[in-house]
């Protein structure tokens, strides 16, 4: 069984694509820039080291 990808559209290109693939967001609502933040992002990405991308 075969699984197609989508056609291109908008930023997407289906030829850098890769299964499991994503990124990570950690922000506030308000905008407010916080030290906790920092810390949230440090611990988001410690938590995906297997990742090829990861930084």
């Amino acid at each position: 069984m075969s699984i197609q990808k989508p056609e291109s559209y908008g930023l997407y290109n289906p030829a850098a694509g890769s299964d499991s693939c994503g990124v990570g967001f950690i922000t506030r609502k308000d905008g407010e820039q916080t030290h906790e933040i920092l810390q949230m992002a440090h611990s988001a990405l410690c938590t995906v080291p297997h990742r090829g991308h990861v930084g």
